[in-house]
């Protein structure tokens, strides 16, 4: 309809976890050439994890489903655990 807002994609039950949460890991890099093959890496990586233990039962809950900082740090325990410096 229009005006309505959707997202469709594949939702994983099965995610990788750590500490029972779900996370992403954030890399940088620039692909400056392809041929000759030049990558340039950035070595300021971070990892992210959600405020809540990931759960299925409860798809409609953001906090263990999504962890993106913008949705985190409503969380009241926002910033206890939640980004990784991995430089």
């Amino acid at each position: 309809k229009p005006g309505e807002s959707v997202v469709v994609q594949e939702y994983l039950m099965r995610p990788m976890l750590i500490g029972k949460r779900k996370f992403d890991i954030r890399a940088f890099c620039l692909v400056a050439s392809v041929q000759p093959p030049v990558v340039l890496i950035h070595e300021g990586m971070y990892l992210r994890r959600a405020c809540e233990p990931f759960a299925t039962g409860d798809l409609e809950r953001r906090f263990p489903h999504l962890t993106n900082i913008c949705v985190q740090k409503h969380h009241p325990r926002f910033g206890e655990d939640n980004v990784w410096d991995l430089a």
